[in-house]
């Protein structure tokens, strides 16, 4: 009842009220949903997304537009892949390699490799303490001398390297 003695309409101030928890229950929930997704984001934020993207898409392209041949290199030995079915499966395993949380490991083993449809000189390792998990990284100039692009797991292309002799450049 109002001071005026008149009653007020729709039930009194309990409507009112109950509309507004609703509101604040359902403007806490969606508060807290978009403080995970930040969270989230933060957590999974990866400062060289846009270099590891930009270098899977030359990678993709060359995928598309396979080289006539890729030349792999440690030191002073080299080995040279020419057959268009192994080059179009060894850019395929790079341009579809899921990146992996980096850890506490390091590369080890690199052997560097170019082509003409790529522009520029990579570097593909195997990590130092996980078998079959390998490292794709760039030449820059100066120091580091690399960076990388993708962290990953691949037993296929531990069998591909076998299968072309490029572990051959390992020994």
């Amino acid at each position: 009842m109002l001071a005026s003695g008149r009653g007020v309409a729709g039930g009194g101030l309990r409507s009112e009220s109950g509309g507004l928890k609703l509101v604040l229950l359902v403007g806490g929930v969606m508060l807290a949903l978009a403080g995970f997704k930040i969270f989230d984001e933060w957590r999974n934020w990866d400062p060289d997304k846009a270099f590891w993207e930009t270098h899977q898409t030359y990678l993709r392209y060359a995928r598309e537009n396979p080289p006539a041949s890729i030349e792999f290199r440690r030191g002073d030995r080299s080995v040279t892949v020419a057959d268009p079915a192994e080059i179009t499966e060894f850019l395929d395993l790079l341009s579809h390699a899921k990146p992996i949380h980096p850890h506490h490991s390091h590369s080890v083993n690199e052997v560097s490799f170019t082509c003409l449809a790529l522009p520029d000189i990579y570097d593909l390792g195997q990590d130092s303490s996980h078998q079959g998990e390998y490292w794709l990284e760039v030449h820059q100039p100066g120091p580091p001398k690399t960076r990388r692009v993708v962290q990953f797991t691949s037993p296929e292309l531990t069998e591909w390297i076998r299968r072309t002799k490029i572990a051959s450049l390992h020994e």
